[in-house]
Formats: structure tokens, C-alpha cells, sequence
């Protein structure tokens, strides 16, 4: 047992300067995103996606060269009782991962996790998102331009700009602020300092969920998803 535990104890402070390392070199590449819509006045959604693509081009080495980019998020329903809505969203770079949203939570899931919910039958799928477009890389950053359809209707145009050199969201505003300045003129203020203030139960650096909790809320700012913001209670909500 004493030669177990030298072993262990040898295991442990061997690999904990390697995990720490790991962990830090994780939420460096996570990085610090925004996303926002983007409209022109009195355009199209095409026309607001061409414009956009344009302006993005003009930071490109090879503006002919383009990466896919996809996202999906469906809302749930219940009709049991003092039950919250919820969210799931599937991003095409997080293989075989989804992300749940219910009130104040957001955790991470498997990608099947479509089909438990339609075996338990506790909640039934009521509407669709999904975006498709592009993604860049500049610099430091990286852009994410599509166009979000629900059913056969266009929603409007979806911009995802991430600072990745850090995952510390206060550090990186100014920095995202000026990027996405340089991304204008805007025909209309845009939000483009992400606010996590009515989001305490969000993690102090950032991650995954912040990124969740934005798209639902922006969803729901544009009228196409749900009702109450995350963390606020609704009328079926329980305290």
C-alpha cells in the first residue's frame, strides 16, 4: 500500500504542472466571442450577408478561400406544470457535443440528446434555428458570418467575432469593441461588448455556456425564439 501510494503521489505531482498547462492552453483557444446581428437599412438579408462577407474580405490574404460554419438550436416545450423552456444548441466545431439551456442552467451533453428527450416524451420540440454560413480567420480573431432560417423563412444575418488570445471577458471588451468597429459603419447601434450582468451563474472566465447564453438571448431579442431571458423567471417558473 505505501508503494501504491509513492506511486500515486509521484503521478500526481508529476502531471499537475501538465493539466494545469492544459487547462490554460484550453481557455486561451476558447477566447472571448460577440455575437451580434446585422442588417442594412432597407436591404435584403442576402444584401446584409454580401455586405458583411465584403468588409470581412477586405482583412483577408485569401478572401477566396472560405470554411464552413453551421449552427443549430432547437426550443422545447412542456406541457407538465412549473416546467421552464428549453434550448438546445449544436455547434458544427464542437463534434459530438450539444449544449442544454433551462432557466439558469447551461450544461453540456451529449449529441444524442435529441433522442432521449424524444423517448422521455417530457418535452416536445416546437421550433428550429439554424445558421449557415462561413468562418475567417484575422489575425487574432475569428469571424463567423451566416444566415439564420427557421422553417423556410430568412431570420436575419448572425456575426460571431472571437478575440482568442484570452478568456478573460472583461479584458477583451475594449479590444472586441474596436474590432467590430472596424467591421462598420452599422446603420443601427450595435451591441458589440457582450453583457453577462443579468448571467451570475456563468463561470468568471469565459466558456462554451457564455457563448449559449448569448445566441438563445440574441434569438430572443430578434422576436424568433422564446419569450423570458435566461435567468429571469416566467410565469410556469419556480422558485
Amino acid at each position: 500500500k505505501k508503494s501504491q501510494n509513492r506511486n500515486f503521489l509521484f503521478l500526481f505531482f508529476f502531471s499537475y504542472p501538465f493539466l494545469l498547462l492544459c487547462l490554460s492552453l484550453h481557455c486561451i483557444v476558447m477566447g472571448v466571442k460577440s455575437v451580434f446581428s446585422f442588417k442594412t437599412q432597407n436591404g435584403t438579408d442576402v444584401t446584409a450577408f454580401n455586405e458583411m462577407q465584403q468588409r470581412i474580405d477586405q482583412f483577408r490574404d485569401k478572401p477566396d478561400r472560405y470554411n464552413k460554419w453551421n449552427v443549430k438550436c432547437g426550443l422545447f416545450v412542456t406541457k407538465v406544470p412549473n416546467q421552464s423552456e428549453m434550448y438546445i444548441l449544436e455547434f458544427e466545431d464542437i463534434s459530438r457535443k450539444c449544449f442544454v439551456v433551462i432557466k439558469d442552467c447551461i450544461v453540456e451533453a451529449d449529441k444524442d440528446m435529441n433522442l432521449i428527450i424524444d423517448r422521455v416524451k417530457l418535452y416536445q420540440q416546437r421550433q428550429t434555428i439554424a445558421i449557415s454560413g462561413y468562418q475567417f480567420k484575422l489575425g487574432d480573431f475569428n469571424v463567423k458570418l451566416g444566415a439564420a432560417r427557421t422553417g423556410g423563412s430568412s431570420k436575419g444575418v448572425i456575426v460571431e467575432v472571437e478575440y482568442t488570445p484570452s478568456c478573460v471577458v472583461e479584458a477583451a471588451k475594449t479590444i472586441l469593441e474596436e474590432f467590430i468597429s472596424n467591421l462598420g459603419p452599422f446603420d443601427y447601434p450595435i451591441s458589440a461588448v457582450p453583457s453577462f450582468n443579468e448571467a451570475s451563474f456563468l463561470p468568471d472566465n469565459y466558456t462554451h455556456q457564455h457563448t449559449c447564453y448569448q445566441y438563445v438571448e440574441l434569438f430572443k431579442s430578434l422576436g424568433i425564439l422564446g419569450n423570458a431571458p435566461i435567468g429571469t423567471k416566467s410565469k410556469d417558473s419556480v422558485s
